[in-house]
């Protein structure tokens, strides 16, 4: 019969899992614990209880009806985990209990709550582990798995086994793992993974060890009737494994699931092993045996080495030897010592690795032992003693030797103060003193090794341990010992070693620093302070050592008497570090507090008893306030720094000028601007008669700080009295120079400091006001001509020529009148001032009347026979100054007349010197750049003379064998000579040579004979050059006969003359370009055309990719004159223009920059590129490459909007494709300038208002960006021209403007948005000429759409309703459009109504009718009463402005309809601030001067109105730049009055809120006395900074809260991190004596963090579970502490009412539950605090902080009692 296939399979599935699960279940499952053995009556204790085998375990024994205390780290896993047990087996004495095995200090508290609240212990399973995690370590360094799976277990039984013991019968079972046996052995050198570490292993060594440590221990509970046993439960499937690789991997997981299901034991089954250990009765008494599958399981060799175990026993011990209590009671104690005793003697004598370590374990024992022997009452054996004291050394040696003390060093200590205790009580015992001396000997000696040679500063730490046990001790030093330990302690202090002076200091050497070095000498501290004196300290450090030895200080007053220390306080204070600031404010509080509470008497320059202590209270408010970076807190305070500066007058002397000038340093080096302004106005304002600046060192404070300070741009900025600073800095300093010795210091620190150029100006200015008490000298004036020529010769050349003119004016104002004196400084001066002192500017003149007496100045001159070593700029310079007083003398000629022979016998001398020679060529060319400038017509004539006379001399000596161009040098000198002709040729303007007569074919031979071709090319070039400078076009023509343009046009040279000379080399290729450029730029273009326009191209591109700079202006110049044959070419082109634009904006910071980008201008936008359309792409690519650039380069976009002007003159604009938006961008052209920009602009327009300045030949930078839109003005008059060009220019503008309002973002005033907005309306405004009806249609909507919408600048809404009321002047037909406009606004925005009655009252004014007045008034007076105020001022000030104008124009008819509402107006005037308003808004120009018809002017559009409506000063363009550049009629230059250039800005300001407020120019200064702000410092109970608790945390807390006694707060049951925080920091500010938190984890948490701010450093802190708040509250309760609850109880105490005791206790409840009510009935009382509102309860750190500060007034703080 067959079977169905479904049944078959169903039988199948049904027999696999049924024979599965028996497999699981009893295969692998093994046996269970079946007995019914009760464990009624017995306490265990499960380590890991929270899950897996400890969870089946706990539940097991509790279902046996066991009390089991579950152990856990997790408490929440806990407590979950003890809810399923208690449900499950229904026994409610499960407990939970916090106890983390990673953490012994969780272990201790654990053992200790066990010890007091369990009265037994009966079973003790170490079930807990971790397995192969990632490398940790535990809180003490151990590592994690060692740690939790031996060492927490090891110490948990340890602490335990006392409570273990009385509990006998009991059972200790430690939980291991099979992985043992992969353990070969102990690793006694690596036990903690240090060298290496691997997962596995590390776990196969702890399980080793828990074996290890078991059979130990059972050995140890010999006869004791506890039993220590294993048990190894199998393979369990459980949470330990979470750390396996298969964990992290999902498809690991999904294969390996069900294989472990299948191949592990469950948790409950795992643990039935571990029942039967602790509960069969057959084990009784076994012990040291391991159990698995219920039976006894043999171990490996590894595990049964008793040797290992003894050793791990030792080393467990050691890792934990503060918590190892004696394992044997009172009775075995002798017998315990007695072996211990003998177990030191043999180690002594071992050397070996396992006897060192037993060695120190075993003296552990002993010390432990030794503390113990005065409350037992038992006496010890003398060579006990002795045995102690020398394993103490050899440990102490062993330490020494290793340079290691972090592991050993407390069983030494410990050891040390046993054994001085016994050498105190037991004097007769001279060996063990001898003993201990030499170990004070050897400790010394170590200790000033360490310091010495910056050693190990852990074992300087424990010999300074070890000493301050004999110091405390009394324990007597010999001298040598003393003499070491002084040097020890003072080499600490003396190199800075931080952490080893704060134990100095805070250990009980502090009484070595107060000892006397000797007899009859000052105590230690002297010492030291005069050590750290000389020593290589900062001040910071040196300042560290005194805050921390200030104590000692005190003691020793005579370092008050020192000036040094007062200096080295003084010096600190300008320490721009606040941990510095902070050590010296705390060390002058401790300075003045200790000298007041002494009443010391110092006789010292720079600190004055008695004592004003008000005078310093308010000097440390000022400093401490001047820390702040809050600008309006030390603002408060600075006034008091006036009262400051009167206490040190030389009539009160209440206070040294130093200290005050120390206050001035610091305020001038503030963050905030404002107050370093007000600081440096302050000081210039002293009376330096009064203040005794130059008495007390103030010259230093003036020529460092203050110039320091000085260099600060900002402070000349108008808008920050930068001219007042001015005249205070005149008048200071030239009080300064008549007081005392103070002229060179003053000009030193001057001319040796690197000013930038506004600040150079600024204060060359008030130099150049200055009169020296002593005239300057030639020493002087060389400073200075080396500070112009390495300082200012770098400056921007408007602000250098204003430098060099204000020096020039100081120095001949100072300058003595002996004629030498004027010889000497001017020989040294003329170099320095290529701009300030040339003729023709404003002191030419000035300084030739002081030559008119040098006549003895020509001589040395011609006597020079080696005129190489002068100087020809010199040279011309005395012979032009002086020529016209040697006229009549005949001896004015001297110089020209030997440069003449010279030259002319230069061919025949052979011998000549080149320096000489090239002195005369050089020397012409100075006298000839200034020979139409310096001469009379006479005078003129004859130097003109002369100078044609050299030009034949000059060509001979070039074709002459004078010039050897056969190297680089040769070459460039040739080069040299050829330039120096052009200059004076072209300086002469000579236009026909009859003198010179030039061979084209004879120039061209003399270039035949050089035997390098390349020499060859480059001569002839410069030939070339120089009969294009003769102008001798037929001659050159006829030169190339003989020379083609293609052997020119190349740089195709040697290129190993330029690794030679590469500087020579790149001279010569420099001059080769030019000259051949040159050249090529006067060819015919049918020559070019016809012979090389490829070759021209190509060599273009040549020069351009080359590195030569400063030829490239004749490149492109030859490109230029060559682009209409090129043009053609459009990709060539192309890349040549990219390729220029590349070249030359890399060239920006160099001087040929400008000259190139003028060219490179001329080139792009040549006439013939502009016309064609095929280049339009790539001239919108370079116009918006040069506007971008613009932004940063000031001045740049001035070049292009010069040559389109000039190329608009010979086009018309139509032919120009892009000719709009050119025109376009230069009139809304205008970047936003940084500050110093503006600063800087503000001195330019200063220079450029000096009357005869020569820098008036450069364009003014701060006019560069208006030149730039005056010009763009220029081009649109053409553009008008045009109807169609008008019209798309309007259009372009109204789609800029349509473009910013789509940011839809509110702008400031001045911001680019504003500006922008501003520049549009003004070209709109000028397009309103070229207007039609169309146009006027469309502008008008568009102008009321944005007054009706937008909310504008002012100076944008006036232009806006300008262009309005033009337009509806000139066009009637279209008032029915506005006044619908008007209409509509008034519904959709009232706030833009004042605009639209500003222009109805405009427009009626400029034609006065009696219709128009009615209409207008029958629009705008509903608005007189409306509720928007802004409307219902504007309202009432147009109808004021046209009742006027009526009357004026004797409009009866109005007059007598409106009367009443004007009457009613007039009677409101002195009612409310309304009218008052609308009176001053009459006062504005906008009503009381301004025209639309009469201003309409280029002057009113880009000055007037920008000034008046304060727009920033960059957009004001003066009248006179307009004139300059516009001759139009297009537009009227200037108004047709005066009215509105005379009127100033409105000092009223409209906010469109609710109310208009005046400003008050000239506020009432705030005066000095007051309160102010002061932050609080409580310097006396804390060292200056926190630098010390990162060091030694614990002693300065011990330190602040050694007092007992105190508040205390118990915020366990807050779970909040703000209220925590915010509570801490209310502790720490009112001294509460502890603060407790559920956990300490809160503080790490950031919230709390933001609001204690680092308080929970400075206060005690402990960690109480909410579970366990109530026996803690118990054990307060016996200490004598009274419990009061904050909270609202049925039988609380009012807050006012409740007194409360010294030990007061403060619970707080939960934010939400408040405080539980078993914890409730614990307290004494209960405090509510009263309340009025409706709210039910205050915020519980409120509440807290109210309590806090009540008992604050009771017991800590002193308040005066209220009348």
């Amino acid at each position: 019969m067959k079977i169905p296939t479904p049944i078959f399979w169903g039988s199948f599935i049904g027999t696999a899992l049924g024979g599965t699960i028996i497999f699981k279940e009893y295969v692998i499952g093994g046996k269970q614990y079946t007995k019914g053995t009760s464990a009624k009556g017995l306490t265990a204790v499960v380590t890991g209880a929270s899950s897996g085998i400890g969870k089946a375990l706990a539940r097991d024994l509790a279902m046996r009806g066991a009390r089991v205390i579950m152990a856990c780290r997790d408490d929440e896993k806990c407590y979950m985990a003890r809810r399923d047990i208690v449900m499950e087996t229904k026994n409610q004495h499960v407990v939970c209990r916090t106890c983390d095995l990673s953490s012994q200090e969780s272990v201790r508290e654990f053992a200790a709550r066990m010890n007091n609240e369990e009265l037994q212990v009966n079973i003790l399973v170490n079930n807990a582990g971790v397995m192969r995690c990632p490398q940790s370590l535990t809180k003490e360094g151990i590592e994690l798995q060692l740690g939790v799976n031996h060492m927490g277990h090891f110490l948990l039984t340890n602490l335990l086994l006392t409570k273990i013991k009385a509990s006998k019968p009991a059972r200790i079972i430690s939980v291991i793992s099979i992985a043992y046996q992969k353990a070969p052995s102990m690793h006694f050198e690596d036990l903690n993974s240090e060298r290496s570490y691997n997962p596995e292993d590390a776990y196969n060594q702890s399980q080793l060890a828990n074996i290890l440590f078991t059979r130990e221990l059972a050995k140890r509970l010999a006869g004791t009737h506890v039993t220590a046993n294993c048990v190894n439960p199998g393979t369990v499937n459980t949470e330990i494994t979470r750390h396996l690789a298969y964990k992290n991997s999902f498809l690991g997981q999904l294969i390996a699931t069900p294989i472990l299901w299948l191949m592990t034991k469950s948790a409950r089954q795992g643990a039935q092993t571990i029942l039967y250990a602790a509960l069969d009765e057959n084990l009784e008494g076994v012990s040291g045996r391991c159990f698995s599958n219920m039976k006894e399981h043999s171990l490996s060799d590894a595990a049964m080495d008793d040797e290992a175990a003894h050793r791990l026993w030792i080393t467990s011990e050691r890792m934990v030897p503060d918590d190892i209590q004696l394992l044997l009671g009172r009775k075995d104690f002798r017998v315990y010592l007695q072996l211990l005793v003998q177990r030191l003697c043999r180690d002594l004598d071992n050397d070996t690795a396992v006897h060192k370590e037993e060695l120190l374990c075993t003296l552990s024992q002993l010390t432990m032992c030794f503390s113990l022997i005065e409350s037992w009452e038992t006496e010890v054996n003398c060579d006990a003693v002795t045995s102690i004291a020398q394993a103490v050394m050899k440990c102490f040696s062993y330490l020494t030797h290793e340079k290691s003390a972090d592991k050993n060093q407390n069983v030494i200590l410990k050891a040390m103060k046993a054994l001085l205790i016994w050498s105190a009580t037991n004097p007769e015992s001279t060996a063990v003193r001898q003993d201990l001396a030499s170990l004070a000997h050897l400790t010394m000696k170590t200790l000033l090794s360490e310091t010495q040679e910056d050693g190990n500063e852990e074992m300087s730490i424990l010999c300074l341990r070890v000493l301050e046990c004999f110091v405390s001790s009394n324990f007597s030093f010999s001298s040598c010992d003393w003499s070491i330990l002084f040097s020890s302690i003072k080499s600490i202090f003396t190199t800075g070693n931080k952490k080893l002076a704060i134990f100095v200091v805070q250990s009980e050497l502090r009484s070595v620093i107060l000892r006397p070095i000797g007899k009859d000498e000052p105590s230690f501290i002297i010492e030291i302070w005069n050590t750290l004196q000389n020593s290589s300290l900062t001040h910071a450090e040196v300042l560290w050592n005194l805050c921390i030895l200030f104590d000692a200080i005190a003691e020793e007053i005579h370092i008050f008497h020192d000036p040094a220390f007062w200096e080295t306080l003084q010096k600190a204070l300008k320490s721009q570090e606040l941990q510095v600031t902070k050590r010296v404010v705390y060390l002058l509080k401790k300075c003045i507090e200790t000298v007041q509470q002494k009443q010391i008497q110092i006789s010292c320059e720079l600190f004055w008893t008695p004592l004003s202590v008000d005078v310093w209270l308010n000097y440390f408010l000022v400093l401490e306030t001047l820390e702040e970076k809050q600008a309006h807190i030390v603002s408060s305070v600075l006034p008091k720094l006036e009262s400051l500066i009167h206490c040190a007058t030389k009539q009160e002397q209440k206070i040294h000028t130093s200290w005050i000038l120390a206050l001035f340093w610091k305020a001038m080096r503030h963050d905030n601007f404002q107050i370093v302004l007000w600081t440096v106005m302050h000081f210039l304002k002293l009376s330096v008669k009064a203040f005794p600046i130059f008495d007390q060192g103030g010259e230093t404070f003036i020529t460092d700080s203050l110039l320091e300070v000085l260099r600060l741009e900002p402070l000349y900025a108008k808008a920050n009295q930068g001219p007042e600073l001015r005249e205070l800095l005149t008048t200071f300093f030239q009080d300064c120079l008549n007081l005392g010795n103070f002229q060179s210091k003053l000009l030193n620190a001057f001319f040796k400091t690197k000013w930038s150029g506004v600040v150079c100006f600024h204060l060359s200015y008030v130099m150049s006001h200055l009169k020296l008490p002593h005239p300057i000298d030639s020493a002087d004036v060389f400073l200075m001509r080396q500070f112009l020529l390495e300082v200012v010769s770098r400056y921007e050349p408007y602000l250098k020529v204003g430098c060099q003119c204000n020096l020039l004016c100081f120095i001949f104002g100072n300058l003595a009148e002996e004629p030498l004196s004027y010889e000497s400084c001017l020989k040294n001066l003329y170099l320095s001032f290529p701009s300030g002192l040339q003729p023709g500017s404003k002191y030419w003149d000035e300084h030739l009347n002081l030559f008119s007496q040098l006549h003895h100045v020509i001589a040395p001159i011609s006597a020079n026979d080696d005129w190489k070593d002068a100087d020809p700029k010199y040279v011309a310079f005395i012979m032009l100054s002086t020529m016209e007083s040697l006229i009549e003398e005949k001896q004015h000629l001297i110089v020209m007349d030997l440069i003449i022979d010279t030259l002319q016998s230069a061919p025949l001398r052979l011998y000549l010197s080149e320096g000489k020679l090239d002195f005369c060529i050089k020397t012409l060319v100075e006298i000839s750049l200034c020979l139409d400038l310096a001469l009379k017509e006479s005078s003129f004539l004859i130097i003109r003379q002369k100078l044609l006379e050299c030009l034949p001399y000059i060509y001979e000596i070039l074709t002459s064998s004078c010039f050897p161009c056969n190297d680089l040098k040769g070459l460039n000198r040739f080069n040299m000579w050829m330039n120096s002709l052009e200059m004076i040729i072209r300086s002469l303007q000579i236009e026909h040579l009859h003198k010179v007569i030039i061979s084209s074919a004879h120039l061209y031979s003399l270039n035949q004979g050089h035997p390098n071709q390349h020499f060859q090319r480059m001569v002839l070039a410069s030939s070339l050059r120089l009969l294009h400078i003769l102008g001798m076009q037929e001659k050159l023509n006829e030169a190339f006969r003989y020379v083609t343009i293609e052997e020119l046009a190349t740089l195709d040279f040697d290129s190993s003359l330029r690794a030679e000379e590469p500087e020579l080399w790149n001279k010569a290729i420099s001059d080769f370009v030019r000259n051949t450029w040159e050249v090529f730029a006067i060819l015919s273009m049918e020559r070019i055309r016809t012979d090389a326009p490829q070759i021209l191209t190509s060599y273009g591109l040549q020069c351009l990719q080359a590195s030569v700079r400063d030829p490239l202006v004749y490149v492109l110049h030859g490109i230029y004159i060559i682009v209409p044959v090129l043009k053609e070419d459009v990709s060539m082109l192309r890349d040549m223009l990219r390729l220029t634009w590349t070249t030359v904006f890399e060239s920006r910071k160099c001087e040929f920059f400008w000259k190139g980008m003028e060219h490179f201008i001329k080139v792009t936008f040549h006439l013939d590129i502009l016309m064609s359309n095929i280049y339009l792409t790539v001239l919108q690519e370079m116009w918006q490459d040069l506007l971008i650039a613009s932004d940063g380069i000031t001045g740049l976009l001035n070049i292009a909007a010069l040559h389109l002007d000039q190329v608009l003159s010979h086009l018309r604009p139509e032919d120009v494709p892009f000719i709009i938006e050119m025109t376009v961008d230069l009139l809304l052209f205008g970047p936003m300038h940084r500050k110093d920009q503006r600063i800087y602009f503000e001195a330019c327009e200063e220079i450029e208002a000096i009357q005869d300045h020569p820098a008036h030949a450069i364009a003014s930078p701060h006019l560069r960006d208006a030149e730039v839109r005056i010009l763009g003005v220029k081009i649109l008059s053409q553009i008008m021209e045009t109807e169609q060009l008008a019209k798309e220019a309007l259009h372009l503008l109204l789609a800029r403007w349509e473009s910013l309002r789509t940011l839809n973002h509110r702008h400031f005033a001045n911001s680019s948005h504003h500006r922008t907005q501003h520049r549009i309306m003004q070209a709109i405004l000028l397009l309103y000429p070229s207007f039609v009806d169309t146009t006027s249609s469309v502008v008008l909507e568009w102008g009321c759409r944005c007054l009706a919408s937008g909310n504008p600048q002012p100076s944008v809404r006036y232009m806006q309703e300008w262009l309005i009321v033009l337009i509806l002047n000139s066009r009637s037909e279209l008032h029915d459009t506005f006044y619908t406009f008007m209409s509509k606004a008034s519904v959709d925005r009232i706030g833009g109504m004042g605009s639209f009655v500003s222009i109805l009252c405009h427009l009626v004014c400029l034609k006065p009718s009696t219709n128009a007045m009615e209409r207008a008034f029958s629009e705008i007076l509903p608005w007189c009463m409306s509720q928007h105020f802004s409307a219902r001022v504007y309202a009432q000030a147009a109808i004021l402005k046209m009742w006027k104008v009526a009357e004026d124009q004797c409009l009866e008819d109005t007059l007598k309809q409106y009367r009443p509402i004007h009457t009613s107006i007039q009677n409101q005037q002195n009612i409310g601030t309304l009218s008052k308003n609308a009176d001053k808004l009459l006062q504005d120009f906008y009503f009381q001067s301004f025209n639309s018809l009469q201003h309409y002017s280029l002057q009113t559009i880009y000055n007037d109105l920008p000034r008046l409506a304060q727009v920033s000063r960059d957009e004001w363009i003066p009248l006179s730049v307009i004139k300059l550049h516009i001759h139009s009629t297009k537009w009227p230059l200037q108004s047709q009055n005066e009215d509105l250039a005379n009127s100033s800005s409105a000092i009223w300001i409209l906010k469109q809120a609710t109310k208009v407020e005046i400003d008050d120019p000239h506020p009432e200064k705030k005066s000095s006395e007051g309160n102010v702000q002061k932050k609080l410092i409580p310097w006396k109970a804390l060292l200056p900074d926190l630098e010390a608790l990162e060091y030694f945390p614990t002693p300065l807390q011990e330190k602040k809260f050694a007092s007992t006694g105190g508040l205390i707060l118990v915020a366990s049951l807050v779970s909040k991190s703000t209220n925590l925080g915010g509570l801490c920091r209310t502790c720490e500010v009112f001294g509460v004596s502890q603060l407790v938190l559920a956990s300490f984890k809160y503080i790490d948490d950031p919230q709390f963090q933001s609001l204690s701010v680092t308080a929970e450093k400075w206060i005690s802190m402990l960690e109480v579970k909410p579970d366990m708040v109530a026996g803690y509250l118990r054990k307060m309760k016996t200490g004598g502490y009274t419990m009061v609850g904050v909270e609202q109880a049925a039988s609380s105490t009012q807050l006012g009412q409740m007194i409360f005791p010294k030990k007061t206790l403060l619970l707080l409840g939960n934010e939400r539950e408040g405080i539980p009510m078993e914890l409730l009935n614990m307290m004494d009382t209960c405090v509510e605090i009263p309340q009025v509102g409706v709210i039910r309860s205050l915020n519980v750190h409120v509440s807290g902080a109210l309590l806090i500060w009540e008992y604050a007034k009771q017991h800590m703080l002193k308040l005066p009692e209220l009348p």
